[in-house]
């Protein structure tokens, strides 16, 4: 009687958690949400919409004329037996 009470008390629980993980998951995510705005938003600088534009240049384009190697042509050789 004690092992069929248990095997009850678990099921029970079961559902419960499945029906209560249902209803609060989305309010929790909808928080966790709103959270992770208002830290994205604490750590971005205050932009203005204005008509500024930054041109970034870069320093100096450096060229290389290293000579890396010999280019070599391969042909295929078909062996006869």
């Amino acid at each position: 009687m004690g092992f069929l009470r248990t095997i009850a008390f678990i099921i029970l629980f079961y559902y419960l958690f499945k029906f209560a993980a249902r209803i609060l998951f989305p309010i929790f995510l909808k928080l966790l949400v709103k959270k992770a705005q208002k830290n994205y938003q604490s750590y971005q600088p205050n932009q203005n919409t204005s008509d500024e534009f930054v041109n970034k240049t870069p320093k100096s384009k450096q060229t290389t004329t290293k000579v890396v190697g010999e280019y070599i042509d391969f042909e295929e050789v078909k062996e006869t037996k």
